[in-house]
């Protein structure tokens, strides 16, 4: 991809919004393969830069950056795979606990994205925390954007972790945060079939 300075906009610079044919066609065809079927190498760290650079650029409501995010990848995913297993062996179900890390395991890069709302603990906070758990949302959706535009397979998924008090304890997560969704990236081996949709007519209405 081009350089990212030569993207990115600088700070005041006006936009000339125009019509993208390439962007809706994106849109139009994007599609996320299993996290399962998701290997190859980790991109290099320039790559992941770029991408969540640009994924940074959402909607935010009185520019909090109400969210963080953390990258595995390599040692570190393994090593975080490892002191999870013991806890999905405590589950209801551990061998359906034990497939879910795989879907954490597979893929080359992990991207954690943390809803981190501010002013949690003020009444009212800044603004509400809906939006800004709404923000941590776009924020996932424009990392699967982004990872599309750039030819990268990319999963969002939740699993058995992002709910579990241990684990995120692991994660080092605040009590006032939430994983708003593990993005696994990597390469994807086969085309992914297109999957049925919701109809427009079913979820539509005019006032």
């Amino acid at each position: 991809m081009p350089p990212l300075k030569t993207i990115l906009p600088i700070l005041g610079e006006p936009l000339d919004p125009k019509p993208s044919p390439d962007t809706l066609r994106l849109l139009a065809q994007r599609r996320s393969p299993s996290a399962l079927s998701l290997g190859g190498d980790a991109m290099d760290d320039e790559t992941i830069k770029s991408l969540l650079s640009i994924a940074l650029r959402v909607p935010d409501h009185g520019k909090l950056t109400p969210w963080r995010l953390i990258i595995f990848k390599g040692e570190a995913k393994k090593n975080l795979i490892l002191k999870l297993s013991p806890l999905a062996d405590t589950h209801n179900d551990p061998q359906k606990a034990q497939k879910g890390l795989q879907k954490l395991a597979l893929p080359p890069v992990m991207i954690m994205v943390i809803s981190s709302p501010k002013g949690h603990d003020q009444n009212p906070p800044p603004k509400p925390i809906w939006e800004q758990e709404l923000s941590s949302g776009a924020l996932c959706q424009n990392i699967m954007i982004a990872a599309a535009a750039l030819g990268i397979g990319a999963n969002w998924i939740s699993e058995w972790v992002s709910y579990d008090t241990r684990a995120l304890s692991l994660f080092g997560l605040k009590k006032h945060e939430k994983i708003a969704g593990l993005i696994m990236l990597g390469s994807v081996s086969a085309p992914v079939p297109e999957r049925e949709r919701p109809l427009f007519e079913d979820v539509v209405s005019i006032a």
